[in-house]
């Protein structure tokens, strides 16, 4: 593959035609893209606090704290350069309840993920909560001047098997 980067499509780099190779399956390569996957904390106090929010397929909504551990909100707090997780709010009182969908339940890191959604969960949307369950996190680090309230982060996973 030669891809230039201004191809739409995979299959309108210039490469070898179909089917002609020399490559052995370890050299497969798996993408797992998060471009429809954004976080952010919003009615807190500074950009590092708040309810927590992730936006699916062009859709912002919130997380549930059923289950969500200090492993998991320092895995939110990394993910969005707060450093580490100072509390959890387990339900909305303080951050005030979301409306939109709540896309993430049973969440389970295990503290190597550096987003989210690296981290085992239920499929997007499935849920056996309220929102009165809303996730809310403060993280240590607030003291980042060029934050707004409103700064997404995203981050891409590639990994190559066998390499």
């Amino acid at each position: 593959m030669r891809c230039t980067g201004k191809e739409k499509y995979l299959w309108k780099c210039p490469s070898a035609p179909w089917g002609q190779h020399d490559c052995s399956h370890k050299e497969d390569v798996t993408v797992e893209c998060s471009e429809h996957k954004e976080m952010r904390l919003v009615n807190g106090n500074h950009s590092c606090e708040g309810r927590v929010e992730v936006r699916y397929n062009g859709r912002w909504g919130t997380v549930c704290s059923e289950k969500l551990d200090d492993t998991d909100a320092n895995v939110i707090c990394k993910q969005m350069n707060c450093g580490s997780m100072e509390s959890i709010e387990y339900d909305s009182k303080k951050y005030l309840e979301g409306s939109d969908p709540i896309w993430l339940d049973e969440i389970g890191c295990l503290s190597y993920e550096s987003t989210l959604w690296q981290c085992h969960a239920d499929p997007w949307g499935k849920h056996d909560c309220q929102h009165n369950e809303d996730a809310g996190v403060k993280c240590k680090e607030a003291k980042i001047p060029e934050r707004s309230s409103e700064k997404i982060c995203e981050t891409p996973y590639v990994s190559q098997a066998g390499i």
